[in-house]
């Protein structure tokens, strides 16, 4: 079963900054089919940590070796996050494809998009797991500070006790993140 451990290089980095955060104001949002289907929204500034915040809501995006990176969390009840995170290979203008075989933790270059639901942030429990196996991440605008963008896609979502997958799919989605220095 596909466990995600969301990159804990970009928590660790953030956990350095001063006990006001980063000042790192961001947004990301979309519609969503399987899981039982909604809508994911995420904004506000990421807070200084070591771990993923579970109290606040917050959307924010980092540059790393060549790539892009936007991650957003929305809080659950009982410390418990819904989680997005992008990762794509461009850091210009333009659309990047989505690999079916992207691994959002991994060392290789690679373009995904994963939605872990009810997540408890250590990468071991969750409801469900999504990720899209098509589709394509437009960079729209961006500077040394800031990124726009959009997505879409389809692919499954996997249950977390890793029995049942369902059809998932994303849509109406963008981001608009601050760049945090790594």
């Amino acid at each position: 079963m596909r466990r995600v451990l969301v990159s804990v290089v970009f928590f660790g980095a953030l956990s350095c900054s001063d006990s006001s955060g980063p000042d790192v104001r961001g947004s990301l949002t979309f519609t969503y089919t399987g899981a039982g289907g909604g809508t994911f929204s995420a904004s506000g500034d990421a807070p200084s940590f070591s771990a993923i915040p579970t109290g606040t809501s917050w959307a924010v995006g980092y540059v790393r070796a060549g790539e892009s990176h936007v991650v957003g969390s929305t809080p659950r009840s009982g410390g418990l996050v819904d989680l997005a995170v992008l990762r794509f290979e461009r850091t210009t203008l333009g659309a990047a494809n989505i690999d079916p075989e992207c691994n959002i933790d991994g060392n290789v270059s690679c373009t995904g998009m994963e939605l872990l639901l009810n997540f408890n942030g250590n990468g071991d429990t969750g409801d469900y797991f999504c990720h899209l196996t098509s589709g394509s991440i437009i960079l729209t605008e961006v500077s040394s500070s800031r990124a726009k963008g959009m997505f879409s896609g389809t692919g499954n979502c996997i249950e977390g006790i890793g029995e049942a997958s369902s059809v998932f799919s994303a849509s109406d989605a963008a981001f608009d993140v601050a760049l945090s220095d790594l």
